[in-house]
């Protein structure tokens, strides 16, 4: 794995065995609630104590909002090219 930013599929962690639906869901829930308060620490590490969160949120969607726009406006050009030998 010497190198490897993401591990083999085979290290990954799995779903627990016999969930329902609802809980599946549920577990996802947790996951992207992990996720929101790791973004919402490193916003409030960059900023400090005293900044102001809302903003520094507001700013990192509209950046991400502009990458996510670019990189979806690039592969349409991509599949373009490749399907039809646009430019």
């Amino acid at each position: 794995m010497t190198g490897r930013l993401i591990p083999p599929p085979e290290l990954a962690p799995t779903v627990p065995a016999g969930l329902t639906p609802e809980q599946r869901i549920m577990l996802w829930v947790d996951l992207m609630n992990a996720s929101e308060q790791f973004l919402l620490a490193g916003l409030r590490h960059k900023i400090g104590p005293d900044g102001d969160l809302k903003a520094a949120y507001r700013e990192w969607v509209k950046r991400w909002g502009e990458e996510h726009d670019r990189t979806m406006f690039h592969m349409l050009k991509e599949f373009d090219r490749r399907l039809y030998g646009g430019g």
